[in-house]
């Protein structure tokens, strides 16, 4: 390996550890020293993308293996949420940097235990909220920043898609701790940064309705289209969130993960703010921020147009600065700009808003934070 080179490990060949690879085959200063993964048709579809790009790395099937390599130095983690502490742990221990797909657990014992780790550890732990590594996202925030729209009094998400893929353990509620933090951890992380407080208070709904057996849900997707009937799980396939922040400002979640037909675009996808200048930003990813302010007889709108880093094409926008930050932060020693604690506060909002749906009532944040 070059000296110039950083070693990377990646244990957890699905969707988001293909991801990775291929942001990391873009990155010159990467070298894809082991990839692991149980399964071995998975290996393998990942050691072809990996040869395509010139990388040749060892084949490994227990994540053990992949610790005990000598020229890894970090490595990307993307495997069940139900299995992060077991391998960020055991990460730790061998002295590795690590990026950890998000969110940082299905639990938040697991959480604290993964950062108890880091902090022993003196490693660097990333986590993959990679929206935070948006160019788009962070106009947002600096926006929100520089008293343009006033100080930020409401944020919220629509995010209206098809279902997680048919993998099993994305629909269990035990192993993720509930879809709200599987998935709307990144929303709940936006919430926070744009508002610059901390959640206070909960109160959410949602159910699954829709995706049961006997629902009559049939899906089509790549690579074979073949159609099947989605009928597992038993975490929420559509909520409303809302949480009350310490500064008073509101932030709201809608979600819906049943969409039909089954296909997903950014057209039934916003995230917006209003401040208390009454101006409002608000974005769907597909055009131009557009930033509003309203009056007595007209709106003032304003487009901004921004462009992310360019690289190959994965599922979230942010997906390449994020691998080149994590680079920079092994060689640095810099913190990572979403860290353990960051993901965590995240993470929080979802495991409340999950207890409110399933007790039916607000829930204090202070009930599911031992921190607090």
């Amino acid at each position: 390996m070059p000296e110039n080179r950083i070693g990377i490990g990646i244990i957890g060949l699905g969707a988001q550890g293909n991801a990775h690879l291929r942001a990391l085959l873009a990155c010159p200063e990467a070298e894809v020293m082991a990839l692991c993964d149980p399964n071995a048709e998975a290996l393998r579809l990942a050691e072809l993308s990996a040869r395509q790009g010139w990388a040749q790395p060892q084949l490994l099937s227990h994540y053990r293996e992949l610790l005990d390599h000598a020229g890894v130095q970090a490595v990307i983690i993307a495997v069940p949420d139900d299995l992060h502490r077991e391998v960020a742990v055991a990460a730790f221990q061998a002295g590795k940097d690590i990026l950890l797909e998000k969110p940082v657990a299905h639990s938040i014992e697991d959480a604290d235990a993964i950062l108890a780790a880091a902090e022993a550890s003196g490693r660097l732990l990333q986590l993959g909220l990679v929206y935070r590594y948006s160019r788009h996202y962070r106009r947002m925030a600096a926006i929100a920043a520089s008293g343009e729209i006033g100080q930020p009094q409401m944020a919220w998400c629509q995010e209206f898609r098809r279902p997680f893929q048919d993998v099993a353990w994305y629909h269990s509620q035990a192993r993720t701790g509930g879809a709200l933090n599987e998935k709307d951890c990144h929303h709940f992380d936006l919430f926070n940064w744009f508002l610059g407080s901390r959640a206070k208070r909960v109160c959410a709904f949602g159910s699954r309705a829709v995706l049961v057996p006997g629902g009559g849900y049939l899906e089509r997707r790549e690579p074979d289209g073949t159609p099947r009937y989605l009928d597992c799980g038993d975490n929420v396939d559509h909520a409303a969130v809302i949480i009350e922040y310490e500064n008073g400002a509101i932030g709201q979640l809608n979600l819906c993960l049943f969409l039909s037909p089954a296909t997903w675009s950014h057209e039934h996808y916003e995230v917006g703010l209003i401040g208390r200048k009454g101006r409002m930003v608000r974005s769907d990813l597909s055009r131009s921020l557009l930033v509003i302010s309203g009056g007595q007889e007209f709106d003032e709108r304003q487009e901004i147009t921004v462009r992310e880093v360019p690289g190959p094409r994965l599922p979230h926008p942010g997906g390449m600065l994020q691998e080149q930050e994590f680079l920079r932060c092994v060689r640095t020693r810099e913190p990572p700009f979403a860290s353990g604690q960051i993901a965590r506060e995240a993470s929080i909002i979802a495991f409340a808003a999950e207890r409110s749906i399933q007790e039916g009532r607000v829930v204090d944040v202070a009930e599911v934070d031992p921190r607090r």
